[in-house]
């Protein structure tokens, strides 16, 4: 794990998140949503769209982060579990004292299924909070390679903007463009709208 510099977002700067599945109307994203480029989120969609067959509406939804928002900055960011996460930090003296403080986070962030991970990631995400930090920044090494991407804590921090639906079209196109990348090497053609 990087010993990197605390990072301030930028209020100027637009983020994307591409889902089928949104929250209801009204509700906030989830603890931890991934937000980045718009390519990034395109290509998210077509992730699940190919590789995960999920099927709906594509939407994107825009964000902008208020400019007193500090991130950690990490070098990737790319499990939904948070017990991996504190398992990634957990040799970073900044954090953790002992190893014994490390394990009981993971306890306290617990296991669990897909439905209460919101949950540990919200115990997560109070205990970075404690540490001075509103989310992580991170490298995008699975959509837009190399993009900037960032997850933050708590959704209501989010200013969200316009929300987009996406033309399967553009997404086969994308598809098309990225299909020989090794994660798209089980399927065999962008499945048919």
């Amino acid at each position: 794990m990087s010993q990197g510099d605390d990072v301030t977002a930028d209020l100027s700067s637009i983020w994307y998140h591409g889902t089928f599945t949104p929250p209801p109307q009204g509700a906030p994203f989830s603890p931890f949503t991934h937000l980045g480029t718009r390519e990034a989120a395109v290509e998210l969609l077509t992730d699940r769209y190919c590789l995960d067959d999920c099927r709906g509406e594509a939407r994107i939804f825009t964000f902008k982060v208020p400019i007193q928002l500090t991130l950690l900055e990490v070098p990737e960011f790319d499990s939904p579990d948070p017990r991996v996460w504190v398992s990634r930090l957990s040799k970073d003296k900044r954090f953790f004292k002992t190893p014994d403080d490390s394990v009981a986070l993971a306890s306290h962030v617990g296991s669990g299924s897909h439905e209460d991970r919101p949950v540990r990631l919200d115990r997560f995400g109070l205990w970075l909070k404690t540490k001075g930090y509103a989310g992580i920044q991170y490298v995008n090494e699975h959509e837009a390679v190399g993009s900037t991407s960032i997850a933050v804590a708590d959704s209501a921090h989010l200013i969200a903007g316009p929300v987009e639906t996406v033309d399967p079209l553009e997404l086969r196109a994308l598809f098309e463009q990225v299909k020989d990348r090794p994660k798209y090497a089980t399927c065999q053609a962008f499945p048919s709208t």
